[in-house]
């Protein structure tokens, strides 16, 4: 059975050696920018993504907001994020709690149900296992009530020098996240390109 690489020798499309290894070429990780284009579409060259260049400029564009904005201004933003935080939790725990009550409503009638044979024990503990480790991950709010209990002390506790650090820290870590991410893309890409030109001038 021809593959999507032989399949063009057969019904004639390619019929020269040329023609086949730029067609095989398209298996090779150089060339993985064009991965959802058709098999007969000619090489393009590889560019950098745009993605790291415009997270970047967001990023310093960021740092220079939060270095215009007053001292009132900064500890409101934060407030405000871990206010988000606090209410994102709290509604965790609703459904998290929700979702037990569902959950041990129908554990409790798996675990009075008596198979009617042997044979049936096994889709019992099945069935109680599925519910038991769904309970672990989306109906325990211990988690959430901690993280409700640190953002509370986080908001008592906070001071203007803590949250400068924190945005900076943030901001700088980022900008220095996409330069590097960056500069990898722009290898990358340079690196492909290389390998198709010599690949092609080896034909």
């Amino acid at each position: 059975m021809p593959t999507g690489y032989t399949a063009p020798i057969l019904d004639g499309k390619i019929t020269n050696f040329k023609d086949y290894a730029k067609l095989c070429m398209r298996a090779f990780g150089a060339t993985i920018h064009m991965k959802d284009e058709s098999l007969d579409v000619e090489y393009e060259e590889r560019k950098p993504s745009e993605y790291h260049i415009k997270a970047l400029k967001e990023w310093q564009e960021k740092l220079t907001e939060l270095s215009n904005m007053s001292d009132e201004e900064l500890l409101e933003k934060r407030r405000s994020e871990i206010m988000s935080d606090i209410e994102y939790h709290e509604k965790q725990i609703i459904k998290h709690d929700n979702n037990y009550s569902k959950l041990m409503s129908i554990l409790n009638d798996v675990q009075s149900w008596e198979p009617p044979t042997e044979e049936h024990t096994g889709i019992k503990k099945f069935m109680t296992e599925q519910i038991t480790e769904t309970l672990k991950y989306d109906a325990d709010s211990k988690y959430h009530k901690l993280e409700i209990k640190e953002r509370q002390k986080k908001l008592k506790e906070l001071t203007i020098e803590e949250v400068k650090k924190g945005y900076i820290k943030d901001a700088n870590y980022n900008i220095q996240y996409h330069i590097k991410h960056n500069e990898d893309d722009i290898k990358r890409a340079n690196d492909s390109n290389e390998w198709v030109k010599k690949f092609l001038n080896s034909l």
